[in-house]
């Protein structure tokens, strides 16, 4: 008895110590980490929230140039020109909810779809009309839902139109402090963990918070498990109930609508529905590039006439032509627009194609696709394919890897992946973990590959970006410009270095290398890249002759 009493004794100072060891060096966090799903998008316009729903926001006052694209935050924490908080008399003011599609991830501030819709509304409709872009990236509905609280007491809004991005989990922001959110808020656990022994009850959520000891090991069993995806049955089952609790709290009187991309169901609540896909406002024959998640301008263009005519047709007594309706002008077509879809976004549109109904589209999507690939990482814009790079076998793994992906499975992809020891299959871990945030890792990768094929300049324009994203800016410049000089028609490689060159002031110096760039003749397939280049260096020469 007495021996059983000592192994007790030890084995409960034993965990007390692991307890504190782990509380004090932050062990749990650090575990943690990889298993979190990371914003990726232009996080410099970004900055962590004290709101446990939001997680992290828009930076008030933040801009940079990237992808060609010029991107500013207001004071009040919109992508928006400067605002004021109290209505001006007469005006009408609309906010538009959602995640990277409705805050334009792809093109310049005035090229977004709330403010083509702004400009629309004030040219042919009776009154005055603020249309607030109030999209930020990775935002899903419970964090939809909390903003809108907040606007309806803040903003003085008149209509809310939603786009509203999945149920899932939040994502968090690369180098966010985490510890505090999932003290306050345990579900969190729950949210990012794809196994717990007591399940998602109470009680898990309790043991969660009150052990360190117990939560290492339960973060340490999913590390191990390989589908590192949460239960997509509790965080769906978190945002519909996150929406009905904003629908039941928010002013019956207040007008609201939802803008519809498929055939997915809204979260509970009866909303009017506008759709881009079908309907009488829209289009008989759309081109490839109208159903991309992340579109070009003249798409959000065609759409803000759609949303517009829509919301005259809903909300009669707030919307009102100041004359007879206009034609609808296609502000787009295959043939006016010199848009070239790489391969990932073959496969994108040719999905959005076939789950919004839109069969008879598919015979736009151009034939013999590339293989697909993920997305760009943040801060480059990959070089679309070449004809002559255009290979008819798909690597099956490289696909599935590329599907995974699409789908928000990057744990999954990690896996696949992991079982090709090929060059390729490597390349692509090494943009998974960028997409993930896990740059440190993407860098490791990289850096072995280049060491079995030192002039690889694709190799080295990754890591540059990888490096760029882990705080090592005079790295990142090294490689970049090394790859640069291995291939001087990477024209990836300029945006990303260009980039960098303006967020550290050194316009002269990025407006000369987009010059050098333009001087490479051009190669089919990149006309995309050059226009973005073009329009970088025009803005630049805008500012330098200002006086």
């Amino acid at each position: 008895m007495r021996r059983f009493m000592k192994g007790l004794w030890f084995i409960g100072f034993t965990a007390l110590l692991l307890e504190a060891g782990i509380r004090a060096t932050g062990l749990d966090m650090r575990v943690l980490r990889p298993l979190l799903f990371y914003q990726q998008a232009i996080p410099e316009l970004h900055e962590p929230s004290s709101d446990l729903e939001l997680l992290y926001r828009l930076r008030p006052g933040a801009q940079t140039v990237l992808v060609g694209a010029s991107f500013h935050v207001n004071d009040l924490g919109f992508r928006d020109p400067p605002r004021l908080p109290r209505k001006a008399p007469g005006v009408v003011r609309i906010f538009c909810l959602g995640a990277s599609y409705m805050f334009g991830a792809r093109v310049d501030d005035e090229e977004s779809l709330p403010r083509q819709l702004e400009t629309l509304l004030n040219r042919d409709f009776q009154g005055r009309f603020e249309v607030w872009n109030a999209g930020v990236s990775a935002y899903n509905v419970r964090q939809e839902a909390a903003y809108a609280r907040t606007i309806e007491r803040k903003y003085e809004p008149d209509l809310l139109l939603f786009h509203l991005n999945g149920t899932g989990r939040r994502a968090f922001l690369p180098g966010q402090p985490h510890a505090r959110l999932f003290r306050d808020d345990p579900r969190l656990y729950l949210e990012n963990l794809a196994w717990t022994p007591l399940g998602s009850g109470p009680w898990a959520r309790r043991l969660l918070a009150a052990s360190a000891l117990y939560r290492t090991a339960v973060i340490w069993r999913n590390r191990r498990h390989p589908v590192q995806e949460p239960r997509p049955e509790y965080t769906d089952a978190l945002g519909q109930q996150a929406w009905r609790d904003y629908l039941a709290g928010s002013a019956p009187a207040l007008p609201k609508a939802a803008l519809v991309l498929g055939r997915g169901p809204l979260p509970g609540g009866v909303l009017p529905l506008i759709s881009l896909y079908r309907g009488p406002h829209v289009p008989a024959r759309l081109p490839p590039e109208y159903f991309l998640i992340h579109p070009p301008a003249p798409v959000y263009r065609l759409q803000a006439q759609v949303v517009a005519r829509r919301l005259a047709e809903e909300f009669p007594g707030l919307i009102r032509w100041q004359a007879r309706a206009p034609r609808l002008v296609p502000a787009m077509s295959a043939a006016a627009v010199p848009y070239r879809l790489n391969a990932r976004e073959i496969a994108e549109a040719g999905r959005a194609m076939r789950e919004a109904g839109r069969d008879d589209c598919l015979a736009s999507l151009p034939s013999g696709p590339a293989p697909a690939r993920p997305s760009a990482p943040t801060g480059s814009v990959p070089d679309p394919p070449h004809p002559a790079r255009v290979v008819p076998q798909v690597d099956p793994v490289l696909d599935q890897a590329a599907r995974f992906c699409d789908q928000g499975r990057e744990g999954q992809a990690l896996a696949v992946l992991a079982k090709s020891p090929t060059r390729q299959a490597r390349h692509r871990t090494a943009l998974v973990y960028q997409r993930l945030g896990r740059f440190p890792e993407a860098v490791s990768v990289l850096e072995g590959l280049l060491r079995e094929d030192p002039a690889n300049a694709v190799y080295l324009k990754d890591l540059g970006i990888s490096e760029h994203l882990s705080g090592r800016t005079k790295d990142a410049v090294r490689d970049l410009e090394r790859s640069l000089r291995l291939a001087p028609d990477l024209l990836a490689a300029t945006q990303s270095l260009g980039t960098i060159l303006q967020a550290r002031g050194n316009r002269g110096e990025a407006l000369r290398l987009y010059r050098r760039a333009l001087q490479v003749p051009a190669m089919l397939g990149r006309e995309p890249l050059r226009t973005q280049i073009q329009d970088s260096a025009r803005r630049l020469e805008r500012q330098a002759s200002r006086p």
